[in-house]
């Protein structure tokens, strides 16, 4: 595993176990260019073959044969979650939808479902989130669709806007495989055909769990309201870091608005 560091003299290093590398910062597409560069220059280690060592219901579990930087051969188990045809092989992508209630007269809310999850044996506070099973069609305007499906399944609503659709995001990287596609959506709460009640009342055998709850958290102290909720429930972690980030966010415009009135005063 390789730490990328800011450095005070502008420079960067990536600390790893096996090389330390510099790599200067110009312009965006430079940066980037040069990043490329130098990544591709230290990841040597590679795969190499992989065994199935269980084959469940819902879960595999793998052992994964790669070399090192010196050569050596090295093996690390992990965790695949299959599809609900196992013939298809392991599933791709699960899809998290960020969704937040935006009203003019009430405070805008950050839409989350609780529900039960076997292994944890305690209930859990998540963004509405759905597996997606199609490897041939994860394009983005799929990835819109099934974020609008999910919220309205999920929450009942169906007004909404999407904002950004990420990538394909590691999910517990040491562990399994599995990835995240992250999706921002903006539900218009004055819509007077909203419908603010879970559709989604099904229960799986899977322990997937069924949604027995949707919270409607106020953005304006979600980190606070979270923590709270950790003392009985397990908050996502997805979720807890969208909301120290929201945090550091408030901290930085209300720093910078201070520096403009102070600016004026002069």
């Amino acid at each position: 595993m390789s730490t990328l560091a800011s450095l005070p003299n502008g420079k960067s290093e990536f600390f790893g176990s096996d090389n330390l590398k510099n790599i200067n910062f110009g312009s965006a597409n430079e940066s980037f260019n040069h990043y490329s560069s130098q990544v591709g220059q230290t990841q040597t280690c590679k795969p190499k073959n992989e065994e199935v060592l269980f084959s469940g219901g819902n879960l595999q579990v793998n052992r994964y044969y790669y070399t090192d930087s010196k050569g050596a051969l090295c093996s690390w188990e992990g965790v695949e979650k299959l599809n609900d045809n196992s013939s298809t092989g392991p599933t791709d992508t699960t899809m998290c939808t960020i969704a937040v209630l935006k009203r003019q007269i009430r405070c805008d809310c950050l839409l989350l479902v609780r529900q039960y999850r076997a292994p944890h044996q305690r209930y859990t506070i998540e963004f509405p989130a759905t597996v997606l099973n199609c490897r041939d069609t994860l394009n983005d305007q799929f990835i819109v669709e099934m974020a609008n499906r999910e919220i309205m399944d999920d929450t009942g609503y169906t007004s909404t806007t999407i904002k950004h659709v990420s990538p394909a995001t590691a999910m517990d990287a040491d562990i399994t495989d599995g990835k995240v596609r992250l999706v921002s959506v903006s539900i218009d709460g004055d819509d007077p055909l909203q419908h603010a009640s879970p559709a989604n009342t099904f229960s799986f055998e899977s322990g997937h769990g069924h949604i027995v709850q949707l919270l409607q958290l106020p953005l304006n102290g979600l980190l606070d309201r979270l923590t709270q909720f950790s003392e009985h429930d397990i908050i996502d972690s997805r979720v807890y870091a969208y909301a120290m980030g929201l945090q550091e966010g408030e901290k930085i415009a209300y720093s910078n608005m201070q520096t403009k009135e102070e600016l004026n005063e002069m």
